[in-house]
């Protein structure tokens, strides 16, 4: 009879859990139904539907940033500034040195430091792109002193920072 009571006991503080906990399991089924039937009956009402008639090019876009507008003259890649006044004699490219003057990332300061260096020197003055550098070069030279005694013009004429350098350069001959 003991073990009767005892088992009657476990079976039965073991349903008493179960059947309320089902009842949470009940409720929350209950509300998603209700909220599934709340969703249904406004998409049948037309509330969830989108106004599509609203056209965004219609707006007055006077905050819209108009683009830079290139400069159509400015070649972006090595070029030569002073023009060569004949052109009968024929040029050739061997290794040599030129002085840099000035390198920059900002293509329109670097025009401008060409434009100074052209007005200062009279060699040849290029603006060589080597990204993401813009790089004011002057000079053809074949000997390194020459091109020495440029650099150290150029200091004294404003560029502290000039140095020779070795590259290619054109040589003119006749």
């Amino acid at each position: 009879m003991k073990y009767l009571i005892v088992t009657l006991i476990c079976v039965i503080s073991i349903l008493i859990p179960a059947c309320a906990g089902s009842r949470k399991i009940q409720q929350k089924q209950m509300v998603t139904v209700q909220n599934d039937r709340i969703t249904k009956d406004r998409q049948d009402s037309g509330e969830n539907k989108q106004d599509e008639s609203f056209d965004p090019y219609s707006l007055d876009d006077r905050w819209r940033i108009k683009p830079k507008q290139k400069n159509p003259d400015i070649k972006p890649y090595s070029e030569i500034i002073q023009p060569h006044l004949e052109n009968n004699h024929k040029e050739s490219s061997a290794m040599g040195y030129r002085i840099q003057l000035f390198a920059t990332k900002d293509y329109y300061e670097a025009i401008a430091q060409r434009d100074d260096a052209v007005k200062k020197f009279t060699e040849e003055v290029y603006l060589d792109f080597e990204p993401p550098y813009y790089k004011v070069r002057i000079g053809n030279f074949t000997d390194k002193t020459a091109a020495d005694e440029i650099k150290e013009f150029a200091k004294s004429a404003g560029y502290p920072d000039a140095w020779v350098i070795q590259t290619r350069v054109i040589i003119s001959g006749q």
